[in-house]
């Protein structure tokens, strides 16, 4: 399946990504924006420690990846204690105030007003430190109010139960054991209630290509 055809399938879901490292899924993400056709996105950032993790890896990326050009011109959402930004556009700046379901309202609203695919960085964070039941509910709220497509970026697989009950699709990434002087990661569904896209592998991907597997 060409990535192309993946994005045109995944297209009105909530597909949750999810990699053994935060580098791998900024990888895949960089290989998703360059299949979108050049699509607007917004991108919903939670905390100061997400948005400068996520500042950092783009920085490690070759220069040529097409997430480096992207993110310098996107709408921004942030969620935090300042409003302050190194790369792209504030579109919006929510307080982190502990309140998850408020802030979960809001972030529908603004998904809502925008009409763009979402991609949301930092969501590991919120299932570290905020309750089971607490994410659930804020995440009902949420798709009450926005329908769009939405990727949420997990940097880490222990919770893969609780994720599967939440989001239509998972995409797992695994780093794999070949012997290279790069990163190599294997792509394969994980999870899906889309009726075209069964559990299987799909791509293998470095920093210079992914393809077909």
């Amino acid at each position: 399946m060409r990535l192309d055809e993946l994005v045109n399938l995944l297209d009105g879901y909530n597909v949750a990504v999810v990699s053994d490292d935060a580098y791998g899924s900024i990888l895949f993400v960089n290989y998703l924006l360059s299949a979108m056709c050049e699509r607007d996105v917004l991108f919903v950032i939670y905390s100061e420690i997400s948005a400068n993790k996520l500042y950092k890896i783009i920085n490690s990326l070759p220069p040529n990846q097409c997430i480096k050009h992207i993110l310098n011109n996107a709408a921004i959402v942030k969620i935090g204690k300042n409003n302050e930004i190194k790369f792209g556009k504030l579109a919006a700046f929510i307080e982190d105030r502990g309140e998850l379901g408020e802030t979960a309202l809001e972030i529908g609203r603004i998904i809502k007003e925008f009409g763009r695919t979402t991609f949301f960085f930092g969501f590991s964070l919120g299932m570290i430190t905020c309750r089971t039941n607490d994410i659930v509910k804020a995440m009902d709220l949420l798709l009450s109010k926005a329908n769009e497509t939405m990727y949420f970026i997990i940097s880490e697989s222990s919770h893969l139960d609780f994720v599967a009950n939440l989001f239509d699709v998972i995409i797992k990434i695994s780093k794999t054991d070949i012997l290279s002087f790069g990163n190599i990661y294997d792509i394969y569904v994980e999870h899906s209630i889309v009726p075209e896209l069964e559990l299987m592998p799909l791509y293998r991907m470095d920093e210079s290509n992914l393809f077909e597997i």
